[in-house]
């Protein structure tokens, strides 16, 4: 569910359901029963809050109050405490929100994040009867990871902002694991590792050309109204 969805949820839900605890409202508006990958997604959806606030250029503290609620450590306190907050005013000025920043990138189509997947879920059957060690397995699982990562990501975020992130998450691997993975010696993995590598910079490199092409359009736009 991607975050404006989640958002406008929770304030119906609040609504609807005052006699709930906070906890068990957050795990159904974003579909998610694990407490530790519920905590990683409370904090995603407000990082990508502030990252759409920015982007539209609206004040920093726009939607503090339901951050402030997302983001709360006693999740056990009753929905009903939260009433006055997630209302139908705050539940309009969410839809305003991401209505400007969808207008603002409707140039910019997503980027379609399962074909990296695909690849990733076929390499990770791959490692287990690769000639390599255990410590190489291991690393390759982390990227491997670090992609279906990125697709869970991208429910929320969408998968433009996913991919921008898991590009600079792989290098950052690469920047760490370098000396293990160089030290691969069966070529097809080290083939396998270069065509996901190459498949995450091309798909971000649309992207930015994305991005680009929206800026200009804009600015001619501007130039010519």
């Amino acid at each position: 569910m991607a975050a404006e969805e989640i958002l406008i949820k929770l304030c119906e839900l609040a609504r609807k359901d005052g006699g709930a605890s906070l906890e068990q409202i957050l795990k159904e508006a974003f579909n998610e029963y694990d407490e530790l990958k519920l905590l990683k997604k409370r904090n995603l959806l407000c990082e990508h809050c502030k990252y759409v606030l920015k982007e539209i250029g609206a004040a920093d503290d726009t939607l503090t109050d339901v951050l402030q609620i997302i983001s709360t450590l006693n999740a056990k306190r009753e929905m009903i405490l939260f009433r006055d907050t997630l209302n139908l005013t705050q539940e309009k000025l969410i839809k305003s929100i991401f209505s400007h920043y969808k207008d603002k990138n409707k140039f910019q189509n997503e980027v379609n994040i399962d074909e990296i997947v695909d690849i990733v879920v076929e390499f990770e059957s791959e490692i287990q009867d690769a000639d390599i060690n255990e410590e190489q397995k291991e690393t390759l699982k982390q990227l491997c990871l670090i992609v279906k990562e990125a697709k869970e990501e991208s429910k929320i975020i969408g998968s433009n902002r996913a991919i921008d992130k898991l590009h600079t998450l792989f290098i950052g691997k690469f920047f760490l694991y370098g000396k293990t993975i160089l030290n691969i010696k069966d070529p097809r993995i080290l083939e396998k590792i270069k065509w996901i590598y190459a498949k995450i910079g091309a798909a971000n490199s649309i992207i930015k050309t994305l991005k680009d092409f929206k800026d200009n359009l804009t600015d001619i736009l501007t130039l010519t109204c």
